[in-house]
Parts: C-alpha cells; structure tokens; sequence
C-alpha cells in the first residue's frame, strides 16, 4: 500500500526513477472502488493505493522503497 511520502506518489510514473528490473504491474485505486488500472507512463498512484510490483530478488529492497 503506497504511503504519502512514497516517492512513487502524486507523480506520473514517467517522471519516477523506477530501478532497473522493477515493474509496476497494476495499480489497484483506494478511491473508486477499488478500480484496477493497468500503468502507463501517465498513472498517478496515489496514498492508500495498492501496487503490484513485478522484481527479481535481489531488487526487492529498491521496489519496497518505491512505496
């Protein structure tokens, strides 16, 4: 669940230095009822939003800190 001081929140994900070998696979929306947003370099995640995010192991600290 994305927290307000994420650096993944309230920026369009294009503008987010995502780490090499993460992915933002969706992006399931706290407001509207829970609707599921497939991410593209315009989505805004926002607090209380949940994240699924795709990563090897070794990547799992650097994903974790995105949100």
């Amino acid at each position: 669940m994305a927290t307000r001081r994420a650096p993944l929140v309230g920026r369009p994900l294009k503008e987010v230095s995502i780490p090499r070998g993460v992915l933002i696979g969706a992006i399931i929306h706290a407001d509207g009822g829970g609707r599921v947003e497939v991410p593209s370099g315009h989505s805004v995640v926002m607090p209380m939003d949940k994240v699924i995010v795709f990563t090897l192991p070794e990547g799992r600290a650097q994903a974790e800190a995105l949100v």
